[in-house]
């Protein structure tokens, strides 16, 4: 019987355009990294998964969320990439590589976090049927609170 501690993180290694010898390190995503980055893109993240797993044609492609969240949470993007390099504060620089960088990195993370496209729709159903209940929690609270 192992120890977690001794248990390996998958990763890959991402190419840095216009770099042939720099690679970027990312993992998957943990559940904490994903609570984190509902909390601060839930509603830019939601709308993608609306749009692109609920009114498309079965579970869309890494590189087609991708493109949709580049196009709409450009931000979430870098902080997907920086959480997935165990380096939230470069943000910043992320942020400012080319898009086939990050296309690239996103697409690894993702096959790197999900064993299996079902698992993606289950996952962001699951956090979408959670967020729904805890909105209406705390407005809940927020209104027995009111004097």
């Amino acid at each position: 019987m192992g120890s977690l501690t001794d248990l390996p993180i998958p990763s890959a290694e991402v190419r840095v355009p216009g770099h042939d010898d720099l690679t970027v390190t990312v993992r998957g995503l943990s559940l904490a990294d994903m609570t984190e980055l509902f909390r601060r893109h839930g509603t830019a993240l939601e709308h993608i998964y609306q749009s692109e797993v609920m009114g498309g044609d079965g579970i869309p492609a890494p590189a087609t969320v991708a493109k949709a969240l580049m196009l709409t949470a450009s931000l979430a993007v870098a902080e997907i990439i920086a959480l997935a390099n165990d380096n939230p504060k470069a943000v910043g620089v992320v942020s400012k590589m080319s898009a086939t960088f990050q296309i690239e990195a996103l697409a690894q993370i993702a096959m790197l976090t999900f064993e299996s496209e079902a698992e993606v729709k289950k996952l962001a159903e699951t956090v979408l049927q959670g967020s729904g209940v805890l909105t209406k929690l705390v407005r809940a609270m927020t209104a027995e609170a009111a004097p």
